[in-house]
């Protein structure tokens, strides 16, 4: 008896010997697309009962040995992986960040049945995702210290307000990039802001940043892209918590939409916020310490894309909005049938087609919608239309456009203007027209808001577009 009971103890002891407590030692990337595959490497990680990323579980697992698990990416959030076992829980030290790509949204100008011989044009929104929509009253974002105090820095934001203000919109209690008496301010150190001269556009989405060089003190703020005020003597930064939508703690809360919200600790030049502004940037960006995309659509958290950590935290009920409609591009499209990779494509399929466009962005994700346009034979209907063709410069542009413009038979030009939502707004637009068949127009855009804009000529029944920005 004494013997079996000592052979069950050695047994026991053998059993909880090899008995081991997973161990995460890395991950084979810190970022991946939605259905790509994660590799984790560690120790005692076979027979997972539970793999997640940021809380919730992975899509799938492919396989799952001793050392390595390899699992499908799901629609996730940014943050921590742990793989339990029957021997616990191990946590990465490393933060994950799951790249989403939300599919594009098609439009088509006019209507998608159309006679044979005809031609539609085909457009695409939805690069922005989503975005959040502050009320101006006790709605903000908490985001914590991701600046040391004094360093060189940008914030940058897409926002459309409605409001003259006060409203912060990226700011700690000293360092602040807001609106008050409809003009937009910036300031650093607690020192004395810096002022732009015009008013803020009104119910338009408008590019704002501010940057602080702290090798030269020079505090430089922008709209659009462009510098609007700078100061040569600024004070040094703060290292205060950054709010999104109040002036630090001290309320003055933003009224309006807010998207792709982005921290540097470098001061971006004017050529970078420019080439940056109107696409997503990838996580591992140099300087990037923060940034928010507001694409989660739900909850109270803003995760910080940076692969940093450093969530937001939403108070006080903020709205989601969806789409947004900020004036982002995606990285690459690619229409099929037809090969085509601009965001806008005019077509003249001979029968019912359905078109497909794939988008990616700049982490490579990839992403696809569908529309189905119907071709009719309309009785009467002139065939064999000739389509008018135009070219537009320079894009993007300030206050006016050159547009070459070659119509066919000495037709009769219709020339219009649509903004992204669709609305027609030709007529805050001024046109002259220089030359005849081969048509040279000056097209005067300076009442239109900064944005995306698509401009249709018409000649007859022949339909051409073009897109062109507006800065």
């Amino acid at each position: 008896m004494k013997k079996i009971l000592l052979l069950s103890l050695i047994a026991f002891c053998a059993v909880s010997a090899n008995a081991q407590s997973p161990v995460i030692n890395g991950l084979g990337s810190l970022s991946e697309c939605v259905g790509s595959t994660m590799a984790i490497n560690g120790t005692g990680l076979s027979n997972a009962t539970a793999v997640t990323i940021g809380g919730t579980a992975v899509s799938s697992v492919v396989s799952n040995t001793d050392d390595e698990i390899i699992a499908v990416v799901g629609e996730g959030t940014t943050g921590h992986v742990e793989v339990t076992t029957a021997n616990g829980t191990a946590t990465s030290a490393d933060i994950f960040v799951v790249n989403t790509l939300l599919p594009p949204v098609l439009s088509v100008v006019d209507s998608n049945v159309i006679c044979k011989s005809s031609v539609v044009t085909l457009n695409s929104l939805g690069a922005a995702g989503k975005c959040l929509q502050l009320s101006g009253q006790s709605q903000y974002i908490s985001v914590g210290k991701v600046l040391k105090a004094g360093s060189s820095y940008t914030k940058e934001a897409w926002v459309k307000t409605s409001s003259s203000g006060p409203g912060g919109i990226i700011a700690s209690n000293s360092d602040a990039l807001f609106i008050i008496g409809s003009k937009l301010f910036a300031s650093n150190g607690g020192g004395a802001p810096v002022a732009d001269t015009v008013l803020f556009p009104m119910d338009a989405w408008t590019h704002v940043a501010v940057t602080y060089d702290s090798a030269t003190t020079t505090l430089t703020l922008y709209r659009n892209g462009n510098p609007v005020a700078k100061d040569t003597l600024s004070l040094p930064g703060s290292e205060d918590s950054i709010f999104i939508g109040q002036v630090g703690s001290i309320g003055r809360f933003f009224t309006g939409l807010v998207d792709e919200v982005r921290v540097w600790k470098v001061a971006r030049s004017r050529f970078q916020l420019v080439a940056g502004m109107h696409l997503a940037v990838p996580e591992n960006s140099f300087g990037l310490v923060a940034y928010y995309k507001l694409d989660e659509g739900l909850d109270a958290t803003a995760y910080d894309a940076s692969g940093h950590g450093n969530n937001g935290m939403i108070f006080n009920q903020a709205k989601w909005i969806s789409p947004s409609d900020a004036p982002l591009d995606y990285a690459f499209y690619s229409w099929a049938p037809g090969n085509q990779t601009t965001s806008s494509v005019t077509l003249a399929p001979d029968s019912t087609t359905l078109y497909t466009l794939a988008v990616s962005d700049v982490n490579g994700c990839v992403t696809t919608d569908t529309i189905r346009v119907t071709v009719n034979t309309c009785v009467g209907m002139e065939k064999n239309n000739t389509v008018p063709t135009i070219s537009i410069f320079p894009v993007p542009a300030d206050g006016s456009i050159t547009v070459f413009a070659s119509i066919p038979f000495n037709k009769e030009m219709q020339l219009s203007v649509y903004d992204v939502t669709g609305k027609d707004v030709t007529e805050k637009i001024s046109s002259r027209e220089i030359t005849g068949n081969e048509k040279i127009l000056t097209i005067g855009i300076n009442d239109l808001v900064p944005g995306f804009y698509f401009m249709k000529v018409k000649t007859g029944p022949g339909i051409m577009c073009a897109r062109f920005v507006k800065h």
